[in-house]
């Protein structure tokens, strides 16, 4: 992002009262930012796939937080939702060993949000990359 975007980060454990809690401040800010109510709703759904994308594999006496990041500019929203699992082996992030819904929740993804990015690393576990443009560009056309 380039200078004077602005961003704010958020660190919530990984468990489900609190992936609701990131889903309201994504719901407030797409508002404040005037997306359509639609548009809004569609975000929500997407971050709270994301997030269960993220954690559902997650054994349970693991206790991971989620790191968020939503990052406005002028032509989008964008919001990164990152696994903080520092003892992981790798085994434990879902898509180094993706499930057989792995597909549909990145195909349903893409079609809440305009762009999905989903980067994997042994270091630093899993990152999943929501962009929502503010243009109102309908969806597939800002997608290049």
């Amino acid at each position: 992002m380039a200078d004077g975007d602005e961003r704010m980060v958020m660190r919530l454990p990984a468990s489900h009262p609190f992936m609701r809690a990131a889903q309201m401040a994504a719901c407030a800010l797409a508002a404040q930012l005037d997306f359509t109510y639609d548009r809004v709703s569609d975000l929500r759904l997407a971050l709270g796939e994301a997030c269960r994308h993220l954690t559902e594999d997650l054994p349970a006496a693991s206790a991971p937080a989620v790191d968020l990041c939503f990052m406005v500019d002028e032509a989008k929203l964008a919001v990164e939702v990152r696994l903080l699992y520092p003892h992981h082996s790798g085994s434990h992030v879902v898509t180094q060993t993706p499930g057989p819904d792995a597909d549909v929740r990145v195909a349903l993804l893409q079609e809440l949000v305009d762009e999905v990015r989903i980067v994997c690393d042994d270091r630093h576990g899993m990152c999943v990359t929501l962009n929502c443009f503010r243009s109102g560009l309908p969806r597939g056309k800002a997608r290049a």
